[in-house]
């Protein structure tokens, strides 16, 4: 296991870790940082990567206000392009969560939950704190939660993807929290001798529900920019101006390293491709 950081990580806090420079890499180091080691496929089994705690703007990239969310947004798309490019990627699940949810109003009542000790007065999870899963072993548009999907308890993440409980018949009502991510990798790596973490993690579902059975294998891989170069002109597919609006024309133009040259492509159904551009607009 590997822990990535901006700055400082989390793991600094802690006397053990404070001064670790072996378990603990900075994420931009050019040989053996995040980014640099998933270029090559020599990311470890496990990965953590924290942002620049921090908050302050300019140099912030962690969601948290009152930074710049763009930023913290940035280092995402970054993150999700190195891992996806990766030549590991067909065996990598990449889990971007949040501490918290923002302090936004949450509509739902969280379920009930087991306590973390007989003197606590608390037995429910909390708010709903955002959480996304990418992999080529997820179903495109999947959702979990009391108003998402049921999970199929063959792990094939449900097939009925996209569509709201109102819609299909109940499974299997299933909830994660953050201990969720935890068992995963215990499950994964330690499934042998299985540690003990408390009565919340042993209640808590792993991660394998959001799977599926069988790899996805797209004709495109997602999000990363690709270029279109015409083989009669040598021209790149191209959006006029570099400002995208709905149902635009796209024309062929003289290759110039911009974003309205670098789109990502997703099967749509049916023999159809859809396309995203990366331009601002």
């Amino acid at each position: 296991m590997e822990y990535f950081e901006y700055g400082y990580c989390y793991l600094r806090f802690f006397e053990k870790y404070t001064f670790d420079h072996t378990n603990i890499v900075s994420a931009d180091d050019a040989v053996t940082g995040f980014f640099a080691s998933a270029s090559t496929g020599r990311l470890p089994s496990v990965s953590f990567i924290d942002p620049h705690f921090i908050e302050l703007p300019p140099n912030a990239n962690c969601d948290g206000p009152p930074a710049d969310i763009k930023d913290g947004q940035i280092l995402v798309r970054k993150i999700v392009n190195a891992v996806v490019s990766s030549p590991k990627w067909n065996k990598t699940l990449l889990i971007i969560t949040y501490d918290e949810h923002g302090g936004f109003y949450d509509h739902v009542p969280p379920p009930s939950a087991p306590k973390v000790s007989d003197d606590s007065p608390i037995n429910t999870y909390g708010v709903r704190v955002p959480a996304f899963i990418v992999s080529p072993w997820t179903n495109a548009g999947t959702v979990f939660g009391s108003h998402g999907i049921t999970a199929n308890p063959a792990g094939d993440g449900g097939k009925s993807t996209g569509r709201s409980q109102a819609n299909i018949a109940p499974v299997q009502s299933i909830h994660f929290d953050h201990t969720s991510i935890a068992k995963t990798i215990a499950r994964c790596f330690m499934s042998k001798n299985p540690p003990y973490l408390g009565p919340v993690y042993a209640a808590a579902n792993d991660l394998s529900s959001a799977l599926r059975s069988t790899l996805h294998r797209p004709q495109f891989l997602p999000f990363i920019p690709y270029q279109l170069t015409f083989g009669g002109s040598q021209r790149v597919l191209d959006v006029p101006g570099g400002q995208p609006v709905p149902g635009a024309l796209l024309w062929q133009w003289d290759k110039n390293a911009t974003g309205a040259q670098d789109f990502s492509f997703e099967d749509a159904g049916g023999g159809f491709v859809g396309r995203r551009v990366f331009c601002d607009g």
